[in-house]
């Protein structure tokens, strides 16, 4: 249990908008039940974290069912997934390996992604976390976006773990992989939630969606240094900014990674995962690097250390969802943007 809870007696926040244990119990129970994972939840119990990228370009089928849950398992992912009924996914199975293409094209992305992050930019796996002590797997719950675990969405994550020590993806059916990346953008969630418990909006879904470059085609948006902290420095542009969610990518990380791009993640060019083809041709990773994953990487983790301030600072009692979202908890981040920008990039 995470220091700060310990000291309270009090157990982890569940799931989003949840402040009360009784009631995230429910939740957790009802979300388990709406995935049908009742039967395959107990068939992984000892799964180790995937490593070099060698390890992680083979799957296996390990639970096939016709009308119930399917599981597909690849590196340290469990993809739960259904053939038929309204949550099915698309059939095509063009390697014959009884497992849907579209299913293995979400896994390809993940693994990619999870070599990227983990292995190549060095962010600190989910596994190693304190909060995440005990985790066994990523399970990647594949349903249609009119789910109540989508609400309409193309991907959640869920930031606290099962009873069966998983942390909890959900990825609509309707996505295409080859063309989204959500897969890669919610698992980084998974690893934002595993260093800090900052969680407002504009920084998680702005830096996760800034993440989604390490498979995707990287676009440059270039500003100095000094525009950055003018930015920073001014409450106006700061109100769009913290307003702000996806777009946040655009405003800041992005323009903050390209600011210092030789502290990125390079892929050699026989690096395995670059072998990896979506069923249709194209290329699971569209580059060799990831521009400012070391920059980033500092910063997740000074965010792990603010945490604890703003915990005592704004008198939290436990890290809910709100809390955890708290606009109190917006000038520790900028703050922190500041310090590293001045220290590591300079005023380029």
């Amino acid at each position: 249990m995470d220091k700060k809870l310990r000291a309270l007696g009090q157990p982890a926040a569940g799931c989003p908008g949840s402040d009360s244990s009784s009631v995230m119990r429910r939740l957790a129970k009802r979300f388990l039940r709406l995935c049908g994972l009742a039967l395959s939840l107990t068939l992984f119990s000892t799964h180790a974290p995937a490593g070099p990228a060698a390890g992680l370009l083979r799957g296996e089928l390990t639970l096939y069912s016709e009308s119930g849950p399917n599981i597909w398992a690849q590196g340290p992912f469990r993809i739960n997934f259904m053939r038929t009924g309204g949550e099915s996914v698309p059939p095509a199975d063009a390697n014959g390996n009884n497992c849907p293409d579209f299913i293995e094209d979400i896994a390809k992305q993940l693994v990619a992604a999870h070599h990227i992050f983990i292995n190549k930019a060095g962010f600190r796996s989910p596994f190693g976390s304190p909060r995440y002590s005990g985790l066994e797997y990523i399970l990647v719950v594949v349903r249609a976006k009119t789910n109540k675990i989508l609400k309409g969405s193309n991907g959640r994550s869920y930031d606290e773990m099962t009873r069966a020590k998983a942390l909890v993806m959900a990825i609509a059916r309707e996505i295409d992989p080859a063309g989204n990346a959500t897969p890669a953008h919610e698992y980084f969630h998974c690893i934002e939630n595993g260093l800090t418990y900052f969680k407002n909006t504009w920084y998680s879904e702005g830096m996760a969606r800034w993440a989604e470059d390490a498979v995707s085609a990287v676009r440059p948006i270039l500003r100095s240094g000094t525009e950055i902290k003018k930015m920073l420095d001014d409450p106006a542009l700061l109100r769009i900014l913290y307003a702000s969610s996806y777009k946040a990518a655009d405003l800041l990380w992005r323009p903050l990674a390209h600011l210092c791009p030789e502290t990125g993640a390079a892929l050699a060019p026989d690096d395995p995962v670059l072998s990896l083809k979506y069923s249709n041709g194209a290329p699971v990773v569209r580059g060799v690097s990831l521009p400012g994953a070391a920059f980033m990487n500092l910063l997740l983790q000074k965010f792990g250390e603010l945490d604890d301030t703003a915990f005592v600072d704004n008198g939290y009692g436990s890290w809910s969802e709100a809390n955890q979202k708290n606009q109190k908890n917006n000038p520790y981040i900028v703050e922190a943007v500041k310090e590293l920008l001045a220290s590591t990039c300079g005023q380029r």
